[in-house]
């Protein structure tokens, strides 16, 4: 009986724990959609394209066939979801400065949370501290990429979270074409939720030895 009860209260912490980092929000997140014969092709299935700089490309990917490649002064692709002030949104994407295509100048490569209202103005943005310059390391295998997390609590008047992989020459000249991969983004559970999770499990506990 006791064995039983510690497996109850290890299942219902594990199950609320893996609530924090939940389930992942993003459609294609790895970009494997569509399956490409080889080469590359405009666009990815999914998420919003901007800049005209943007393919899923068979080559050098993280996981699976596919990676995300985008070039330009500013291209990318986004994919956002309800959201309210106060919340807790966290995610991340794998990030490759090419050695066949390296960045240079000032290009850059980000992965960013917007923060937008009801009107899809941009409130405020947060960037991962991961993201890749043109000093950045290069490579071109699955353990050359760099995880870039980004996480923030939606301030004021967010309506819309908007989760974002961008390239960007902002500061000058630049060049080059980073891949992303393997992306994530979830809104993250109040800590609090946690807690009344692992308090109903020790109840199920007590409960238990009370009918044992």
């Amino acid at each position: 009986m006791k064995r039983y009860c510690w497996g109850l209260f290890v299942a219902a912490l594990m199950s609320a724990f893996t609530g924090t980092a939940s389930a992942n929000l993003l459609t294609n997140p790895g970009f494997e959609n569509p399956v490409l014969g080889g080469g590359d092709t405009f666009g990815a299935v999914g998420w919003n394209v901007f800049g005209g700089g943007t393919y899923t490309i068979k080559l050098a990917p993280h996981s699976g066939d596919n990676a995300f490649k985008t070039f330009g002064q500013t291209s990318g692709a986004y994919q956002e979801f309800p959201a309210s002030a106060g919340e807790n949104w966290a995610g991340g994407a794998y990030l490759l400065n090419p050695s066949f295509d390296a960045l240079a100048g000032a290009q850059i490569a980000a992965v960013n949370i917007e923060w937008r209202d009801a009107g899809d103005n941009l409130i405020s943005f947060i960037s991962s501290p991961n993201g890749l310059t043109a000093a950045s390391p290069q490579g071109s295998t699955a353990a050359d990429y760099v995880y870039a997390p980004v996480a923030g609590i939606a301030p004021a008047g967010t309506a819309k979270a908007r989760f974002v992989l961008l390239t960007g020459a902002f500061a000058g000249p630049g060049g080059g074409a980073p891949f992303f991969d393997d992306a994530s983004f979830a809104r993250v559970p109040e800590p609090a939720t946690v807690l009344l999770v692992g308090a109903g499990a020790v109840g199920i506990i007590a409960l238990r030895r009370r009918q044992g």
